[in-house]
């Protein structure tokens, strides 16, 4: 490392302050005092080697037991230019520099602070002019700030670190804190680096994720989890293809701290009927699409609390469904569930449920079947009562069956929490107040019980995109009268459906919306301007539209809108239609659509 020779002469491009020699002595020697006491303060900077893609600790600016007196070179100034810039979010330096005279005396004035006050050796550092050198080395440099310093780096930077230096590995294996953020991640372009990393083999490393797609075999990634196999809590794999079962078990084999597994795109070829040895310290697996081997593979680890299973394609199951079920049986700690993507929401229409869980997180709680179900499918939700104190889904109850699932999700399970996404309808055990939700065409009784169990409600966002529904079915649901609908204020309509007619379908709700203050329309409907004269008699308190149709006869629509909503103060329209607006709308505000 390079080090640092700092005198007088070479200081006169640092800011500068005033004072007589006699008002320094007491102050000087009272620092000095109290400097012999503190511990060593530093600078650090850095910079990167572009010749080997390392980040490189090239100047480092060490000081122990300052003298009050020290001067500080042109380099030093340059370097510390270099540290403000480049670790701002570790340090703050402020410069003071009030104005000097050539026949007095110069003298710097440095202070060095932590943003978030963690290390309180960064304080107050007071230098000023003699004719006297001083040299910072890195190697004097303590540890305890080198692992501050990674706490602030990005995972790539700190192996960099490792690559260029032993003790920079040392300093980040000591500290619990680096380390258990600190992730690897192994594929076809960095498994021989990770291999040849004499440094990193010395560092406890906790978090590891291995993508096995392209690599020829299997053995590289198994040397690298036998590497860290101490040490590893949180192992990643994904696209790895097993052999057979003894191949897959060498992968866990001597994995003492392993907390947590995820499979992603993973797979045992040859039938199986083993399990893995019981892994004690595994708490959470998580599977993404990953064949009916691993999952049977791993159907006995009775010590794993949390199991999440995703599969976002709802056209295939992604998992075999009574395995999860004796897995979850198996488990007997299992406590939490998590199932994400439409393709896990089938698990529910099962006939066998033979465990318990505490939480359970999914994306639906009853299949999109399309095939207007009206039953009502609380099988699994009444296996579940009286444990299961958590719930949260991510969609509402499907099919014209919906509303009694959400009904009885409510009234009967006698749920602790229970959240629609990350809006909170129960907490300790009461109902909460609900500003808006979201729901479908295919939920339009979830939308009605939502409404029924939450008449604090004031925004309604209603998305036409899923299906071709049948069309007398709803109208059915719909049209009778209710008041469900008077306490809302906001009405958002996202008509996504290339089914003409659709947004028809549902006429009989919009007249229902009495007290409306607020609709949005973002539609293509070549009806619009029919329906628009069929329902906006109906909201006599409108006073702002968002309409987003770019169909034939603007002209009309804007008369329409114009005749049945008295009240209007502002509207926004199509960019193209702005001049027009201007010309039909007297006295209201008129703004552009926003294009999503």
């Amino acid at each position: 490392m390079n080090s640092f020779n700092a005198t007088r002469e070479e200081s006169a491009s640092y800011s500068r302050s005033c004072t007589s020699n006699k008002q320094y002595a007491i102050k000087n020697e009272n620092l000095r005092r109290n400097n012999q006491q503190k511990s060593p303060t530093h600078v650090k900077c850095m910079k990167i080697d572009e010749a080997n893609g390392l980040n490189v600790i090239e100047k480092t600016l060490h000081t122990t037991k300052i003298s009050p007196t020290v001067t500080i070179n042109q380099e030093v100034s340059r370097a510390c230019k270099v540290v403000e810039k480049s670790t701002h979010n570790i340090f703050q330096i402020k410069r003071k520099s009030p104005k000097t005279s050539r026949k007095q005396k110069c003298h710097y004035n440095y202070e060095v602070v932590t943003k978030q006050q963690e290390n309180t050796e960064f304080k107050n550092l007071k230098s000023t002019c003699k004719e006297k050198t001083y040299q910072y080395k890195f190697e004097d440099l303590p540890t305890d700030p080198l692992e501050h310093i990674c706490t602030y780096l990005n995972d790539k930077d700190k192996l960099n670190l490792i690559s260029a230096d032993a003790r920079l590995s040392i300093a980040i294996g000591n500290s619990a804190t680096v380390l258990h953020k600190f992730k690897i991640i192994v594929n076809k372009e960095t498994i021989s680096s990770v291999l040849a990393n004499q440094n990193l083999q010395i560092v406890p490393l906790k978090n590891l994720s291995i993508d096995h797609e392209g690599l020829n075999t299997s053995e590289g990634p198994l040397c690298v989890v036998n590497l860290f196999k101490n040490s590893i809590e949180h192992l990643e794999l994904e696209n790895a293809k097993f052999r057979n079962f003894d191949q897959f078990n060498s992968l866990f084999s001597g994995l003492l701290n392993l907390k947590s597994i995820i499979l992603k795109k993973c797979s045992v070829d040859q039938h199986i009927n083993k399990t893995l040895p019981t892994l004690s310290t595994l708490k959470t697996i998580s599977l993404d699409k990953c064949n009916d081997n691993i999952f049977k593979a791993l159907s006995s680890q009775v010590y794993t609390e949390k199991l999440t299973i995703r599969n976002d394609d709802w056209t295939w199951n992604g998992f075999p469904h009574e395995i999860v079920n004796d897995m979850l049986f198996n488990c007997i700690n299992m406590k939490h569930l998590v199932l994400i993507g439409n393709g896990t929401g089938s698990f529910f229409d099962s006939d066998n449920f033979s465990f318990k869980l505490q939480a359970l997180d999914t994306t639906m709680i009853t299949f999109h079947w399309y095939v207007g179900i009206k039953n009502g499918r609380t099988s699994f939700l009444k296996t579940q009562k009286g444990t299961l104190k958590e719930l949260t889904i991510h969609k509402l109850p499907f099919d014209f069956d919906g509303g009694k699932v959400l009904n009885y999700i409510i009234e009967e399970m006698n749920l602790n929490k229970f959240y629609y996404g990350k809006t909170p309808l129960i907490l300790d055990g009461k109902k909460q107040d609900v500003y808006g939700f979201e729901a479908n065409e295919i939920q339009i009784t979830s939308a009605f019980e939502m409404l029924q169990q939450f008449p604090c409600i004031k925004f309604f966002r209603f998305v036409l995109c899923e299906t071709d529904i049948a069309s007398d079915e709803v109208e059915k649901r719909v049209n009778p009268p209710t008041k469900l609908f008077e306490n809302l204020e906001e009405f958002e309509v996202v008509d996504k459906s290339r089914y003409r007619g659709t947004l028809g379908v549902f006429l009989g709700l919009f007249k229902k919306m009495r007290n409306i203050r607020k609709l949005t329309l973002i539609t293509q409907d070549r009806n619009i301007n029919t329906l628009l004269e069929e329902f906006l008699r109906f909201m006599p308190h409108l006073n702002e539209i968002y309409i987003t149709s770019k169909v034939a006869r603007v002209t009309e629509r804007f008369k329409i809108i114009n005749r049945f909503v008295p009240n209007l103060n502002k509207i926004s329209v199509a960019p193209q239609y702005l001049e027009e607006a201007h010309t039909t709308f007297q006295n209201i505000q008129i703004c552009e659509t926003v294009e999503n």
